[in-house]
């Protein structure tokens, strides 16, 4: 077993490295190189594009449990700007944060109000803000899964 199989919460790491590849590399003890083997075999996916879907994943979060602004929740998550964090949510989620947040908060701002109409992949995957990355299980699970609109 590695050093990097033994980390549970990579949601967390991820956020204390500032959703950085070269930051989550020195916080791992490893090389940007062997990090890369690493999550390419286990998580059959680039540090990187993980790096992104958990920012995504806390970005929503964020929007489900806060009224934070689109625009704070872009420059509090690191995004370049409110346009890059809206053309990533919504290529990854299907729909802009503002649609979200206004579904998970219903029109009366009284959580997940509206729910019944939105597309249920949004809701399956989410566990605190982030999907599980610790369990082979999950990750092959949240690779094969598509949107159901």
């Amino acid at each position: 077993m590695s050093r990097l199989d033994r980390i549970q919460d990579w949601a967390k790491l991820a956020e204390l490295a500032a959703y950085d590849c070269s930051k989550l590399a020195k916080l791992c003890m490893v090389s940007q190189t062997h990090l890369r083997r690493y999550f390419c075999s286990r998580f059959h996916k680039p540090p990187q594009k993980l790096l992104t879907e958990l920012r995504l994943w806390n970005a929503a979060h964020i929007l489900r449990s806060s009224h934070s602004s689109v625009k704070d929740i872009a420059r509090e998550l690191g995004f370049a700007d409110e346009s890059q964090l809206c053309h990533q949510f919504k290529a990854y989620f299907g729909c802009t944060p503002a649609k979200y947040a206004l579904v998970c908060l219903g029109s009366n701002g009284s959580p997940l109000d509206n729910l019944r109409n939105f597309p249920r992949f949004l809701m399956q995957r989410d566990v605190e803000g982030a999907p599980i990355w610790n369990t082979p299980a999950s990750t092959e699970s949240l690779c094969q899964q598509k949107p159901e609109f």
